[in-house]
């Protein structure tokens, strides 16, 4: 797990970098406006008191609770009242249920009634009909009804929003003297980022799953894993219930007792039905078995496509293209270092066992190379009119003898199927684009209003510059642009000069939030909406493409390019 939570920090920090400091505003609560495209509805309409049921109505008054009620007045320890008391509830009769949920709330003073009461039709996040469910009686509902409407709207003590508006956790315990806490503890942590996602995930109404019956799916799961290791796997599956590229877990007992450090040294591909061996890693680990082109059949006798199915129930991407991405680098990972293969080559099946390293190894072998190009000219002429730059080792150390060897051309084409270093971002763009432009709109949860949503127009990129480059450009694309490059992207297609080439894009675009579960494990969402200024969305669905091609089993068997190659195509025509 830490290979891809070590990578996304180099991707992920998109909207911390500055535009021009009279554009680059920070949100206003006050003056931004209500975002309400969608609105969401709890599919969730219990009945019949049980356990479960129980469990699932506390969880959602405790977090309602948390961000809504009244913490400045009294002194309560808000995660020690859940932990005392989450392990009773089952055992509540009905009556005993009912006064326990009643005395909950009246813990915190009541709310004086404002003149302007909060009004849920501005509440995109958030459905308060279980307000009215069978589990509470009239009372209950009043309150938390009165509770809702009357929020005095000031600071959270458990929550704020940054400059841009991602969210920053306050007074929140961490829970990690135990990679295996005990049960109340791994509910607590289950009951914590459900609300946070709850109240406060930009993208929720985008989910695949309605977010309540997700919390009923997980109950069990958290209260009842067996070990350590489980624990850890739920956590993972509960993290990609989001379907957000940035959701990722950093777990050592995942990456070292569940998938395992040790991987060979090769990438693969998941194309149509086939998993394609696409690259050799290092020179120096390779024994010469395996060769670009190889279709790998199986893995240890398992055949590779369910082992992928396995996987993919606690992996999840933003878009199908995205989730192959994710899953391909855990299908070939092993907990020691042997395996054995079943390729097929030219027709013919073949049997080999090979060698893995751990895949720290590979990074230093590859990070020799990187050094070195991140200090060099990377620019490759095509043709008398054709320029090609990967972004991809392009850093303030080369940054300029590359804009110098480009500057004039006629064709540039600017591959950001990979990552891009966002503190060159700035200074790429004053070359690239002509002017000072406005290329995207954010939303962001307003922490002191939980379940409403607010949208800003987003800073601007580029400078009016008279020595801009003047040429045609053109944008290399595919699952890997992700986050700071779909952003980059963005910028460079506010220019009429820019055309982008390609396929599906990772579609999970904004800044990150980080979360800690009990049990040293940390995960991270996407913390701020963007959207394109006639407010079209990139999550999920990626960003806007010229012209599309894909890559193809033939094509990487015949150690083409063919999306780089169809861009020429396109040049000349």
């Amino acid at each position: 797990m830490l290979r891809y939570f070590t990578l996304l920090f180099t991707l992920l920090f998109i909207t911390s970098c500055t535009g021009s400091s009279s554009q680059n505003i920070p949100i206003n609560p006050k003056t931004d406006s209500v975002f309400t495209s969608k609105k969401y509805i709890s599919e969730v309409n219990l009945t019949g008191f049980n356990a479960k049921g129980k469990t699932y109505y506390f969880i959602k008054v405790w977090g309602f609770l948390k961000y809504n009620a009244d913490f400045e007045s009294i002194e309560i320890d808000w995660d020690d009242y859940f932990i005392s008391n989450i392990n009773k509830i089952p055992n509540m009769d009905n009556n005993e249920y009912i006064n326990f949920i009643d005395n909950t709330i009246s813990i915190f003073p009541k709310l004086e009634i404002k003149a302007n009461k909060n009004d849920i039709k501005d509440y995109s996040l958030i459905d308060n009909n279980w307000f009215n469910s069978s589990y509470f009686n009239k009372t209950i509902s009043e309150k938390l009804n009165h509770i809702f409407e009357n929020r005095n709207n000031k600071n959270s003590k458990f929550i704020n929003n940054s400059r841009i508006g991602n969210l920053k956790f306050n007074n929140e315990k961490k829970y990690s003297e135990n990679e295996f806490p005990q049960q109340s503890i791994r509910l607590l942590g289950l009951a914590r980022y459900w609300n946070i996602i709850n109240y406060f995930f930009v993208y929720k109404n985008d989910l695949e799953e309605n977010w309540d019956k997700v919390l009923l799916e997980f109950i069990p799961k958290f209260a009842n894993s067996s070990d350590v290791s489980e624990y850890h796997l739920v956590v993972q599956e509960l993290s990609s219930k989001l379907y957000d590229c940035h959701s990722m877990v950093r777990s050592d007992i995942l990456d070292e007792k569940v998938f395992g450090r040790f991987t060979p040294n090769f990438r693969i591909e998941y194309i149509d039905t086939t998993f394609i061996i696409s690259k050799i890693r290092t020179e120096k680990y390779d024994d010469k078995q395996l060769k670009v082109g190889d279709i790998i059949l199986k893995m240890n006798n398992e055949p590779l496509k369910e082992r992928y199915d396995e996987l993919n129930k606690v992996f999840k991407g933003a878009n199908p293209p995205s989730e192959r991405r994710i899953i391909n680098p855990y299908l070939l990972s092993n907990t020691d270092n042997q395996m054995s293969l079943v390729i097929l080559r030219d027709g013919v099946q073949k049997n080999i066992d090979i060698e893995l390293q751990d895949y720290s190894n590979y990074r230093e072998e590859e990070s020799k190379t990187e050094s070195t190009l991140k200090k060099s000219v990377l620019v490759n002429k095509m043709s008398e009119d054709i320029y090609y730059l990967d972004v991809n080792h392009l850093t303030k150390s080369n940054l300029n003898i590359n804009i110098e060897e480009v500057k004039d051309v006629p064709n540039l084409i600017l591959d950001l199927r990979s990552g891009i270093y966002d503190n060159i971002m700035i200074n790429l763009a004053n070359f690239l684009l002509p002017k000072e432009s406005d290329f995207f709109n954010s939303t962001y949860s307003d922490v002191n209003c939980p379940g409403l949503l607010r949208s800003k127009k987003g800073y601007r990129l580029g400078q009016n510059n008279e020595s801009h480059f003047k040429g045609n450009l053109y944008v290399l694309v595919d699952e890997n642009t992700q986050s700071a490059s779909e952003f980059f992207t963005m910028a460079l297609q506010s220019s009429s000069n820019t055309k982008v080439v390609g396929s599906q894009t990772a579609g999970s675009d904004g800044n990150i939030t980080m979360f800690h579960f009990p049990g040293k494990i940390e995960t991270i969402f996407t913390g701020i909406g963007i959207y394109y200024p006639d407010m079209k969305p990139t999550q999920r669905v990626g960003i806007k493409i010229d012209h599309h091609i894909k890559k193809s089993v033939k094509g990487i068997q015949e150690n083409k390019d063919e999306v780089l190659e169809k861009c020429i195509e396109i040049i000349g025509i």
